[in-house]
């Protein structure tokens, strides 16, 4: 029963399907022709343009992770984390060896646009919790006085020291066009002295008086990688590329002090605003301070902890395991025979 199960699951996974009298169902013929040949389906519209791009993405998505898995084999309490770098910078992270992905090229270009949220909302929800505490230590305070308290001008200054910046006033722009110059290169990789993937360990581990100074990098970084994608594909994701209305070409040019300061106040009344429409909607108090008269006040027993907003990795994981795709052994990931067999037929035409 469980073999005939994951038999169908598989092809309704991987989009082995096909129209019949207006209802869609398992497309056997295609099946056995890529199990004999490798013949498959790999090219999509984005966006897309009806059912059959969406589950040829579907299908591309879950052949790109066994891809990652068979060029970095994970260990598995990292394993997001080696699939993100796998995705956004082509390189293993284990030892910064480029991976190329043929035919799956166009699903992991796709991932890495998405993955430009994945940064991105990651630092502003640490910004957020960063301001949680720094509310909590104080017990309530003005929120003009958060300026001070999360050292804005300290971080700004420590900035300029580590890039060696000597003009008084500096830009996202200006930090982009320093990050190239040390790294000596436009697009970063694991092997760049200032790479995403290293700022966002440095923002996992900052707290509410020196953060400021990693989201400043973090969002110079993410800048430039955003002006080197393709303007189609963009355009085209433009409703999930949260990243575009943040660092527009005239946020980039303002000066850091205010830019700082519009980016908490930012982060407050967006806050403020999503908890009192949950509030409306659900009848849930979600608010991590409250704010009366210009004054925050701490308002929850247990704090917010920031997290990133990527459950899909996780997720691929565990339905390719239950395929009997991928397995785990000696705390480290790889693909089983079935995984390999499938991945080689792409691979082999």
């Amino acid at each position: 029963k469980n073999e005939k199960e994951r038999s169908i699951l598989e092809k309704l996974f991987f989009g082995f399907i096909r129209v019949e009298n207006e209802d869609w169902v398992i497309d056997y013929e295609a099946f056995e022709k890529f199990m004999s040949a490798g013949g498959i389906k790999l090219t999509f519209n984005y966006p897309p343009k009806d059912e059959e791009d969406f589950y040829i993405m579907r299908r591309g998505t879950l052949l790109l992770f066994l891809k990652i898995i068979e060029e970095t084999t994970p260990p598995e309490d990292k394993f997001r984390r080696y699939v993100w770098d796998a995705v956004y910078f082509l390189q293993n992270r284990e030892n910064a060896e480029l991976i190329k992905y043929g035919k799956l090229e166009a699903f992991r270009y796709y991932w890495e646009i998405l993955h430009l949220n994945v940064y991105y909302l990651y630092t502003l929800e640490k910004l957020l919790e960063a301001i949680q505490y720094a509310v909590k230590s104080q017990n309530s305070v003005m929120r003009n006085e958060l300026f001070e308290i999360m050292d804005l001008e300290g971080n700004i200054e420590a900035l300029k020291g580590d890039l060696d910046i000597k003009k008084d006033t500096v830009t996202l722009n200006k930090i982009s066009e320093v990050i190239r110059n040390i790294n000596k290169k436009d697009r970063t990789d694991l092997s760049a002295e200032l790479n995403e993937s290293f700022v966002y360990d440095r923002l996992e581990e900052s707290n509410y008086e020196n953060i400021l100074k990693w989201a400043f990098l973090m969002f110079s970084l993410l800048s430039c990688r955003l002006r080197q994608l393709e303007t189609s594909i963009i355009r085209g994701s433009s409703s999930r590329l949260y990243i575009k209305i943040l660092l527009s070409p005239q946020m980039l040019n303002i000066d850091l002090a205010s830019f700082g300061k519009g980016l908490i106040n930012s982060v407050i009344n967006t806050h403020l605003m999503e908890s009192m429409l949950r509030w409306f909607d659900q009848d849930t108090r979600n608010w991590i301070f409250i704010e009366e008269d210009g004054i925050l006040q701490y308002a929850r027993l247990r704090p917010f902890e920031a997290r990133p907003r990527d459950n899909r990795w996780p997720s691929i994981r565990n339905l390719l395991e239950d395929l009997d795709f991928l397995e785990t052994s000696n705390k480290k990931i790889y693909l089983t025979r079935r995984g390999e067999d499938w991945l080689s037929k792409i691979e082999q035409t």
